[in-house]
């Protein structure tokens, strides 16, 4: 279970370290190291864009739903899920205002709930294996 949260949490802070370097953490980050290791993404196919723009928050939206679920004491995967979407949905709502930095986009929405109901089945199908 803690390597469902590790790994995502990894995975999409490196594609945000690696490809967006205008992000306020990343800046922060080459900062304490001295020195930073980014590149550009213009030369790579769609689809990587598009895993370079959604990816991060899909990551981060499955692990999230895994630690919820641990932190609930296994009662609920979908419970943990729900929470989750709402959380994302949140922080994207907030990028409405001068609240938060960043661009409003639906499908950040969309395709976190798309990671927690992915986060579910494998939740669901590990209790099934037990």
């Amino acid at each position: 279970m803690l390597l469902n949260t590790v790994i995502p949490l990894l995975a999409g802070g490196g594609f945000y370290y690696v490809f967006s370097p205008e992000v306020d953490f990343v800046k922060k980050l080459d900062l304490l190291l001295g020195t930073g290791f980014h590149m550009e993404i213009e030369g790579f196919s769609s689809v990587f864009r598009l895993i370079r723009y959604y990816g991060p928050d899909m990551f981060w939206t499955y692990a999230l739903v895994f630690e919820l679920y641990i932190v609930l004491e296994n009662k609920s995967a979908t419970v943990a899920a729900v929470i989750a979407v709402c959380f994302f949905a949140g922080l994207e709502l907030l990028q409405l205002t001068s609240f938060a930095a960043g661009t409003f986009d639906p499908v950040d929405i969309a395709v976190s709930a798309a990671a927690a109901g992915a986060a579910v089945l494998v939740i669901k199908r590990y209790l099934r294996r037990k």
